[in-house]
């Protein structure tokens, strides 16, 4: 039988279920019916003789799932525990988006999943943090973020400027908290921020130390707590819009199981919009996280994240 033309990958579970061409809500249905007996994982890949990538979604237990990413083409190897069954579905799709479709539609599919995170977490902040709500700030013009990014001679991941385009101009405040301390940068922040951590790292000198801050990448979120940044990759490549963790002692962090590194800055709101609305622990499950568990909790109006430490 001659297979559809417009079928191009396929998702099929332990126990035979297949779905093809499964977009991030189909995967996220899979995910809820596999189980530690005999049904323990999902397996995605194109429809070729040899296929070229593939990833492998296996169940570890409660809301953790051990993520297989490999692409033969990219000579990319990736092997991470991840918790958070939407955030997971939401980053498969984005990744598996990038190899099977034109880089346009993959932008699109970021846009698409950072708006609709962005529209949750705001709809959260409007009626149970006010005071935070109102301090995220106003939407930045096209121009001025385009403007940044040349300032910083970098090329903004399109969720990264979706993101700016929402709240990345004037604010009346701080911003938006997310755990451990970490605070969304506006655009003109993202830009004084980013060039004075480049220039404190170059004038200290060696690029090959771990704790340099690459040139390629650009400061998404301040520690208020710390000289610890959120940074965001604009290198041209597989990485590209991954978000990982900057720490003056020890370097740079892209491991998606450590702090708030992620796939995607949507993928990161996915999480916080998740948490937010179920009021859980941010990343129950993730080793990282269980010595210092984080919850959503508002004081006086504005949103903060609270450990269980009396």
């Amino acid at each position: 039988m001659t297979r559809p033309e417009t079928v191009t990958f396929r998702a099929t579970t332990e126990n035979g279920e297949v779905v093809d061409n499964p977009a991030g809500d189909a995967i996220r249905a899979l995910m809820d019916g596999l189980d530690t007996t005999d049904n323990t994982f999902v397996i995605i890949e194109p429809i070729e003789d040899d296929p070229s990538w593939y990833m492998v979604i296996s169940l570890r237990h409660g809301d953790t799932f051990e993520v297989e990413r490999r692409d033969l083409a990219r000579q990319e190897h990736e092997l991470a525990d991840q918790a958070g069954r939407a955030s997971v579905a939401e980053a498969a799709a984005t990744w598996i988006a990038q190899r099977r479709t034109p880089r346009q539609h993959w932008e699109r599919a970021a846009v698409e999943s950072l708006d609709e995170a962005g529209r949750r977490i705001e709809a959260w902040l409007r009626t149970n943090a006010p005071v935070t709500f109102t301090s995220l700030g106003s939407p930045a013009a096209a121009e001025e973020v385009a403007a940044v990014a040349r300032r910083l001679e970098s090329e903004f991941p399109p969720d990264l400027t979706a993101w700016l385009l929402r709240h990345g101009g004037a604010r009346g405040g701080q911003g938006l908290p997310l755990p451990r301390g970490f605070v969304l940068l506006g655009a003109q922040e993202m830009a004084a921020y980013t060039e004075r951590r480049r220039k404190l790292d170059a004038d200290a000198g060696d690029p090959e130390q771990d704790w340099y801050w690459p040139r390629e990448c650009v400061g998404l979120a301040a520690n208020a707590m710390s000289a610890d940044a959120l940074l965001v990759d604009c290198t041209p490549g597989a990485g590209f819009g991954r978000l990982g963790t900057h720490d003056a002692v020890f370097g740079i962090e892209f491991d998606v199981a450590s702090d708030l590194c992620a796939p995607s800055i949507g993928a990161l709101l996915t999480e916080v919009a998740d948490c937010l609305e179920q009021g859980g622990h941010f990343r129950e499950g993730f080793p990282s996280w269980d010595d210092h568990p984080e919850r959503p909790a508002v004081l006086d109006g504005r949103l903060i994240w609270r450990t269980d430490e009396p």
